[in-house]
């Protein structure tokens, strides 16, 4: 695994368990743009061998979800 540093300790632990599962993974690699007001969102991890993103977080609060129903709405696949 590529050192790299990441933002939570939450972050490094899911890193090094898909490493260790030899799960191939990108780090921040993506970004999204979304609206109303243009913003940019980039997922946590991106697993390429099967196209799923998973944001890595300890509590989604409201503004949180408000952010991932946009997001889901406005990039459906």
């Amino acid at each position: 695994m590529k050192r790299l540093k990441y933002r939570s300790k939450f972050e490094l632990e899911l890193a090094k368990t898909l490493a260790e599962n030899k799960v191939k993974f990108e780090y921040e690699s993506k970004k999204f743009l979304y609206v109303p007001k243009i913003r940019t969102y980039t997922p946590d991890f991106y697993l390429p061998d099967t196209d799923i993103f998973i944001e890595a977080k300890g509590h989604l609060d409201k503004a949180d979800r408000g952010k991932m129903v946009l997001l889901k709405e406005q990039h459906k696949d």
